[in-house]
């Protein structure tokens, strides 16, 4: 199974990045487990209807204190859930992801990259044999 860490600064209810986490989170293969941590929001609503739970973590992103507590905190969530892909949502996040990609051994994604590069790495965890890894044959 790939465990899949996504970030997120708000969960709002008005908002198109919420929706679309809540339907990766509710419609993919059970071949990935989801998380998610957030730093607030109005939409949590959107994932406890299906019986996913969000992370929470109140701490204010726009100081540097908090910027550190936030930082450790995904770095210990990460280690004590085995998490392997690290995918965020916000340009907050992708800064410190990419700080976490060098203490900790996941891979990093972000939301500049295609859907098929992101099939692509989560393939890298696939447990289904070579043939997936192997790039597609030309015409």
């Amino acid at each position: 199974m790939i465990k899949i860490l996504h970030l997120q600064t708000e969960l709002n209810l008005s908002c198109g990045v919420t929706r679309t986490i809540s339907q990766i989170t509710k419609n993919t293969s059970r071949d990935f487990e989801h998380h998610l941590i957030a730093l607030d929001g109005d939409g949590l609503s959107r994932f406890t209807d299906f019986g996913f739970h969000p992370t929470l973590l109140k701490y204010k992103r726009n100081s540097v204190i908090g910027a550190i507590k936030i930082f450790k905190s995904l770095a210990k969530y990460c280690k004590n859930n085995s998490i392997q892909i690290i995918h965020s949502h916000h340009r907050y996040f992708d800064a410190l992801s990419k700080l976490l990609k060098l203490f900790l051994s996941v891979k990093y994604t972000d939301p500049t990259i295609s859907s098929t590069s992101f099939q692509s790495l989560s393939r890298d965890y696939s447990s289904s044999g070579e043939q997936s890894r192997k790039p597609p044959s030309g015409p």
